[in-house]
């Protein structure tokens, strides 16, 4: 249908580079990124898709840069007052327990399996190609401690920009992409998103988890189309 598609691996995911400071996790210096790439590759009015929490990164890019629409998967948002991080959010800033911790996931494949599969509904999704793509960069120097200052970051979000603020002067139109079976960031808080941004719409995907793409492709790129 015309399109094309460019695929980013948001630091420090994929084999993209290892970041020097952990403020590069930021959203906003993530979506700097990503503007950065769209101008070098004079991509005009893109069609922005952002999956989970990286629907964090989309939004804001979306915001920013000139771009035809907004498509967000299973977007994991703040929509509101921030919450409290936990014990979570305690855990994952002492490196000293945190990245040892992570060790054991990012040398495991039949846990690395069972973490990726707990995200879904269809349990017997084959996600074969999609471990591997996963596992091979955890070979990279530094990631470990590079995957645990990510979890810092996700767990006591530094950004002063609140998502709700960015979803309430959002310009262009949203589209959202929903499993109806998603224990990760239910469903249900599509309300909560259309509350803020009223425009928005929502294609929710029966029997289908947090990872929809994998889970049922078919299904997945109508919506997307």
């Amino acid at each position: 249908q015309g399109y094309y598609v460019v695929a980013i691996d948001v630091p420090p995911f994929g084999w993209s580079s290892i970041p020097l400071s952990p403020q590069d996790y930021r959203k906003e210096t993530q979506a700097k990124k990503v503007i950065t790439l769209l101008e070098k590759l004079s991509i005009k009015n893109p069609i922005i898709v952002g999956h989970s929490y990286n629907s964090k990164v989309a939004l804001l890019v979306a915001s920013q840069y000139p771009a035809r629409e907004l498509v967000m998967i299973a977007p994991v948002l703040q929509y509101g007052e921030k919450e409290e991080a936990g014990i979570a959010g305690i855990l994952t800033s002492i490196s000293i327990i945190r990245d040892p911790f992570l060790s054991l996931f990012v040398n495991n494949t039949l846990l690395a399996k069972k973490v990726l599969l707990s995200f879904m509904y269809i349990q017997d999704t084959d996600i074969t190609d999609t471990l591997k793509m996963t596992v091979l960069p955890f070979n990279k120097p530094g990631v470990n401690h590079a995957y645990g200052e990510w979890f810092q970051e996700f767990f006591n979000e530094a950004s002063t920009v609140p998502d709700s603020d960015t979803l309430t002067n959002l310009k262009i139109p949203a589209h959202i992409i929903w499993g109806d079976h998603d224990t990760i960031s239910p469903i249900e808080n599509f309300t909560k998103l259309q509350a803020l941004s009223p425009k928005a719409t929502l294609s929710s995907l029966p029997n289908v988890g947090h990872m929809p793409h994998l889970e049922n492709t078919e299904l997945f790129n109508a919506a997307l189309q």
